[in-house]
């Protein structure tokens, strides 16, 4: 202790026995008392520089994965071809799916289901993107693993990543970036309204519909389009915090489209950015536009 803490705590010690020891007159006692006040004042201090050093501490994403294999009893899941969320205990697809462009929000959803998978909610899609980032700028210090258990290499991470952020690798077509649909859609009634994990519904003539297991009232979000800090979210998944610089920087923003009615989710990244947005036209399908694929466990 300096000398500057020890003067206080001979002030506070002082002010404590005061208080305590004025119905104590036995000498061995107050000697008893200083030292039980002392072993007290020694832990306080112990104590407030514990909180501090925790308060300081960044906790990073979790990207570490599981060496263990992905327990998955679905046939159409190419282990290999997935990359573990452990926080969620999901698995998603490295890049969007072959075959499933060219086709409309709705319909992906079918397709993806009939196949036992599902569309990424943009909680689970951000989590993602954030646990690559994290582990691309690691350089390894925090491994992706894929479904079978084994650690991605670096290129595998590095394609990941700037097909996330920019124009990299075309999956379908000559479009390079990931372009997606994600599984949110906007309603506005008094207040704004997302549903997520929807899954089909079979009526007994044969018709197909879309039913969301969740619907919630909006959280608070950015109400604005603009650059935004993607690792700064609410459980929704959506940004609430502008990013200090409003211009592209790679892994460290991205552009942000605010909930509109009547819309849903997708994201993507191009040339000049990446961003998460809304897309009003829920029977828009194009060439270029797909979707990962998300597996849960068992």
């Amino acid at each position: 202790m300096t000398n500057k803490t020890n003067e206080q705590y001979r002030i506070n010690l002082f002010k404590e026995r005061q208080s305590k020891s004025n119905i104590i007159t036995d000498p061995e006692e107050i000697r008893k008392l200083d030292e039980q006040l002392k072993k007290e004042y020694y832990e306080k201090l112990k104590s407030g520089a514990e909180t501090k050093k925790r308060e300081k501490k960044i906790v990073q994403p979790d990207s570490s994965g599981s060496t263990q294999p992905f327990i998955s009893n679905n046939q159409n899941i190419i282990k290999s071809d997935y990359v573990q969320i452990p926080q969620l205990n999901k698995i998603i697809s490295k890049f969007e799916l072959p075959n499933y462009n060219n086709l409309n929000w709705q319909n992906t959803h079918f397709k993806l289901h009939e196949n036992g998978l599902l569309m990424p909610t943009i909680p689970e899609f951000m989590t993602y993107f954030n646990d690559v980032v994290a582990s691309y700028k690691s350089k390894g210090k925090n491994p992706l693993f894929d479904a079978t258990g084994n650690p991605l290499n670096e290129k595998e991470i590095e394609d990941i990543y700037f097909h996330l952020t920019k124009n990299h690798i075309a999956v379908y077509g000559k479009q390079k970036g990931a372009w997606a649909w994600l599984d949110a859609k906007f309603n506005e009634d008094n207040e704004m309204k997302i549903s997520s994990e929807h899954r089909t519904i079979t009526d007994a003539n044969g018709n197909k519909s879309l039913k969301p297991n969740k619907i919630e009232t909006l959280e608070s979000c950015l109400n604005e389009d603009c650059y935004v800090d993607f690792k700064l979210l609410n459980s929704q998944g959506l940004p609430n915090t502008k990013s200090s610089k409003q211009k592209y920087v790679l892994g460290e923003n991205i552009y942000y489209w605010y909930p509109r009615d009547k819309s849903v989710a997708r994201f993507c990244a191009s040339s000049g950015r990446a961003y998460l947005g809304s897309e009003g036209n829920l029977a828009y399908r194009g060439s270029d536009l797909g979707v990962f694929g998300v597996g849960n466990a068992g």
